[in-house]
């Protein structure tokens, strides 16, 4: 799990470093934990220091397999957690599909 948390974090860190200085980036995580871990910790900053403005959305459910987010994606269940950090202020949602997170913005990139 810490490489996946590892490739994550530095999929993200290259999106950061080669886009144009003083955009707004879109990133949304779906995952479990580790995916909290990955896209909150420090990315906000990272962004700040480059003169980026960042939204992170992160969808999760707790110890999840690829295979559950699978299952998921074709039942529609509303079975994430759904975490948004605008401006630095986080919103909880709960019991939210995985089609609903994806929509709530034009994500310039998301991440498994």
């Amino acid at each position: 799990m810490k490489r996946t948390r590892c490739f994550i974090t530095i999929l993200l860190l290259s999106a950061l470093v080669f886009s144009v200085q003083g955009s707004v980036i879109k990133v949304l995580a779906v995952g479990n934990s580790f995916s909290e871990n990955a896209i909150e910790q420090n990315l906000y900053q990272l962004a700040e220091a480059n003169g980026d403005t960042l939204i992170i959305g992160n969808m999760f459910i707790p110890g999840c397999t690829i295979n559950r987010h699978w299952e998921c994606a074709q039942s529609e269940e509303a079975a994430y957690q759904y975490r948004k950090i605008v401006n630095g202020k986080k919103v909880n949602t709960s019991n939210k599909s995985m089609l609903e997170c994806i929509r709530d913005e034009a994500w310039d990139y998301i991440s498994f």
